[in-house]
């Protein structure tokens, strides 16, 4: 290769890892993308590096494949499409990360610069996050409570809820573990911030990690080094928050702990009555508090969660039998692949990161809720795919059907595109009828409720509005579209009980009432 074709190679690659680090930046702190111009410059990546030809493929490869491919089939069967349309565009960003990354970690200055630049944004992190826990447990403090173990639901670290944010903190431990140097005061910081979760799911999950740990890693050194600060961590934790980590490490003794014990059990019993009723694709992503609402969270008096008690309800309510056997498929694939590296070292970290993820979603299922946490995994699994690139595919050789997926993403964000303006157009519809509305002028305001899609939520503003406008005119036309507009909703999504019970109390208060709106 010429002088000239290695300095682009090299330009190419290096920009292309400090893309990532931005990427994985705007993830980590939830910076918002709307128009997902991470997801064009990934594909752009993608185009540039010239992707895997098939014949290059693992088994990972293709499975993962098959679960965005099946997300996006979901989509046309889900019992509410757009939280499931969102997530389908997540999978295919996550998945162009992956090949892109399967071949930039081809050169190891690109693995190196991504590796140690990424100590940027997971630093910022773990100090901002730190700072904040003391600044948390002052206020906490500061109005006369003992501790701050019952107050913790409030602490919501760069706006992670407690339970997410310290699953992201065991997926960045497995990461500077991978990254090795200078990780020391990284490991530091993030059991650190671990402890500070004060949660059980995550404690147990910790104490897997650092068994497995001295388990599978063979080098001596790495077992000392993380043994003996994640020690200093405790210790340190144990002498200042002593009242908050007894009560954790108690499990099950105070009521909440009772309760959030008590809800989940409760969630996995009903999460399988409900399997039960779509059990071959489920409900569809995003939808597993959809699904059991109508029998779990419209009782007050049971401990309510959005998150899934476990994984395996997650897969089965929105993904059914055919999504469950998919993540199988792939953890068999990663299990092969983990079997056949087993020698190097850094295989046997991520076993024991797999190996401690696995715990922590039995306990609460939140990492295909988590943006970051799932790119993440990601691309912990092209890592350790890394040496799986032939010399071959290395040298670049061009052939057609490296350009199938990046075509099939690009059509995928267009189909997203469209799907996002009707959204917008429906909300600025909405917006014009109700200022129209508010300005007395009525019949421009129907017209432009009118020209909404006719999703669910559209039908039902328009029903309530058609409502609206029948007790102010007393013209029965009315009444009966919005009666057809509701009905309509309700067919669209008869699992959704808030939908019927607004059209069963909307119906009979515009049939019984006699005074007007003002």
């Amino acid at each position: 290769m010429s002088q000239s074709n290695l300095g682009r190679t090299h330009w190419k690659y290096t920009s292309i890892a400090i893309l990532f680090i931005v990427v994985v930046a705007m993830l980590l702190f939830q910076a918002e993308d709307k128009l997902k111009i991470c997801l064009l410059l990934l594909i752009g990546s993608f185009i540039l590096l010239r992707p895997l030809p098939f014949r290059q493929w693992t088994m990972a490869d293709g499975c993962l494949c098959l679960i965005t491919a099946y997300d996006m089939f979901s989509c046309l069967n889900t019992a509410c499409t757009t939280p499931a349309i969102s997530y389908s565009l997540l999978s295919l960003f996550c998945l162009t990360a992956y090949f892109v990354l399967r071949k930039l970690f081809c050169s190891a200055q690109a693995l190196r610069l991504l590796q140690q630049g990424s100590y940027l944004p997971i630093g910022v992190a773990l100090l901002l996050a730190i700072c904040s826990f003391f600044v948390f447990r002052q206020s906490v403090l500061g109005v006369g409570f003992q501790d701050t173990y019952h107050f913790r639901f409030l602490f919501h670290p760069l706006g992670y809820i407690t339970n997410v944010w310290a699953e992201v903190l065991l997926i960045l431990l497995g990461w500077v573990c991978l990254v090795r140097k200078y990780s020391g005061i990284f490991i530091f910081l993030t059991v650190l911030a671990i402890l500070f979760s004060f949660s059980r799911g995550v404690y147990i999950a910790l104490g897997v990690y650092l068994i497995s740990w001295l388990l599978f890693v063979k080098s001596k050194q790495e077992k000392i080094r993380l043994f003996a600060v994640s020690m200093i961590a405790i210790l340190l934790t144990s002498l200042f928050f002593p009242d908050e980590m007894k009560t954790t490490l108690q499990m099950n003794s105070t009521a909440s702990q009772q309760q959030s014990t008590e809800g989940r059990i409760n969630a996995t019993q009903i999460g399988w009555e409900m399997f039960k009723k779509r059990p071959l694709l489920g409900y569809g992503n995003k939808n597993y508090t959809f699904a059991i609402d109508r029998t779990l969270n419209q009782d007050s008096t049971l401990p309510y969660t959005s998150f899934a008690p476990n994984i395996v309800v997650q897969l089965l309510i929105e993904k059914g039998i055919i999504g469950l056997l998919l993540y199988l498929l792939l953890a068999l694939a990663v299990c092969r692949t983990i079997r056949k590296q087993w020698g190097q070292p850094e295989s046997r970290m991520i076993a024991c990161l797999l190996l401690t993820l696995a715990v922590k979603e039995m306990a609460q299922a939140t990492l295909l809720s988590t943006p970051f946490s799932l790119f993440m995994i990601y691309a912990v699994l092209a890592f350790l795919q890394k040496e799986e690139i032939s010399a071959e595919v290395k040298e670049d050789r061009q052939t057609a059907s490296i350009y199938v997926v990046p075509g099939i993403a690009i059509i995928c964000y267009l189909g997203w595109l469209a799907f996002a303006f009707v959204q917008d157009r429906d909300k600025s519809y909405q917006q014009q009828s109700m200022a129209a509305w508010e300005k007395g002028e009525f019949a421009e305001a129907i017209r432009l409720m009118k020209q909404t899609s006719e999703r669910t939520p559209n039908l039902i503003n328009r029903s309530l509005l058609y409502m609206k406008y029948y007790r102010k005119a007393k013209a029965p036309e009315y009444l009966q579209a919005a009666e057809q507009a509701l009905l309509q909703a309700g067919r669209r999504q008869p699992e959704d009980v808030q939908s019927v019970i607004c059209w069963h109390a909307c119906i009979s208060i515009a049939k019984n009432s006699t005074k007007p709106i003002r």
